[in-house]
């Protein structure tokens, strides 16, 4: 979704920003938060939690995982608070 509106420039800005940690961070996290508000809170969390989890998966990956991307508990709360919001504009 992130690139689907994009120029092509656009999209190799990303890219090549995507090289300096500090801009990867922001940007898996800010992805994180769009497949949140698409509705794939719950799945965004069980994978999170997972990889976190999972003794079998490399201690690599999981620090990647810790560091860029949004941790499980943040997730909860994003999907949690735009699931109340969803009931509140219901109710």
């Amino acid at each position: 979704l992130d690139y689907k509106n994009k120029t092509l420039w656009q999209i190799i800005k990303t890219g090549l920003m995507y090289l300096f940690p500090q801009h990867k961070e922001g940007y898996e996290k800010s992805t994180d938060l769009l497949a949140v508000k698409k509705g794939f809170g719950m799945q965004l969390h069980a994978w999170s939690k997972f990889v976190l989890e999972e003794k079998k998966i490399g201690r690599k990956y999981r620090k990647v995982k810790e560091r860029f991307y949004l941790n499980p508990d943040s997730i909860k709360r994003v999907w949690m608070q735009l699931e109340e919001d969803k009931s509140s504009q219901i109710g």
